[in-house]
């Protein structure tokens, strides 16, 4: 039976409702798997910590479904090797969907890994290991035709819903998409004026408010990436396109967010093109 059907069909579709669904893809995360299988101490060890990291919000995130916890609507969690999908029940989930994917997207920057995504809300069943539905399709779809580079688009029905707290981490992009700015997400540390979900979310994430290490560690990786990139002798421009943009949005937001003793990174003309993607 294909997801069509059992979302047509009378019996099976009662197992869909409305529900806020994000899809993550961690950017970069084959090429790390392969610096890995090269024994680079230093790679597998971030790969080990972000993986468990993760690992250990499924058990945060079902604390928070304890109905002992005063929290707001659960947040539902799955890993598929390099992607994530996150979800809550009804539109009411939109600032828990949010809030948490910023911290996700977050934490994995700092480690030096890039993420692309979207939130959207519509059909889906999410519960454990198992997540299907239309709204699971369109936010895959997002992410993988629409979104292009480094961010995580928000559809507009989202951030209406969003509480008014956290829309200064939500920008619009030239092409009109809502986006998280995971920039103002980390610099704001913290979310004290919302409910206590978005509070334990804060804390447990252990976000410094105001943190220049951060923003130097978050510059610190991606100039070295950027500039291994670059050195490469048959550099991808996909690849160096998602750099480029991330780059310039982090520039960007040293300015914005007037950032003290943290210099921005040299964007470098290209002395020759570099190759095409792949396919």
């Amino acid at each position: 039976m294909n997801e069509h059907q059992m979302y047509s069909s009378g019996e099976n579709s009662s197992l869909l409702e409305a529900r806020v669904v994000a899809f993550v893809d961690v950017l970069g995360f084959r090429a790390l798997m392969q610096e890995v299988q090269a024994d680079d101490p230093a790679k597998l060890q971030t790969v080990r910590e972000v993986l468990e990291w993760i690992d250990r919000q499924k058990d945060f995130l079902a604390l928070l479904d304890d109905p002992r916890t005063p929290s707001g609507p659960p947040v539902e969690l799955s890993q598929f090797s390099d992607s994530l999908i996150l979800s809550g029940p009804g539109i009411a989930a939109a600032t828990d969907v949010v809030a948490s994917v910023a911290g996700f997207a977050h934490v994995l920057l700092v480690n030096g890994l890039l993420s692309r995504g979207a939130v959207v809300h519509g059909k889906a069943y999410h519960k454990g290991g198992v997540a299907f539905g239309p709204a699971v399709i369109d936010a895959y779809d997002i992410e993988s035709k629409v979104a292009r580079c480094p961010r995580i688009i928000v559809s507009k029905e989202v951030r209406d819903a969003a509480d008014p707290a956290i829309q200064p981490w939500l920008c619009k992009e030239e092409d009109h998409h809502w986006f998280i700015d995971l920039y103002s997400f980390g610099w704001g540390g913290g979310v004290p004026s919302l409910p206590p979900f978005q509070r334990a979310v804060s804390t447990f994430l252990r976000l410094r408010p105001h943190s220049i290490s951060i923003m130097e560690s978050i510059r610190n990786s991606l100039n070295a990436a950027y500039t291994k990139e670059r050195g490469k002798k048959n550099r991808r421009s996909d690849v160096l396109e998602k750099l480029e943009w991330t780059v310039s949005k982090f520039n960007d937001a040293l300015l914005r967010l007037a950032v003290p003793g943290v210099q921005k990174i040299e964007c470098i003309e290209d002395a020759e093109p570099a190759s095409p993607a792949d396919g």
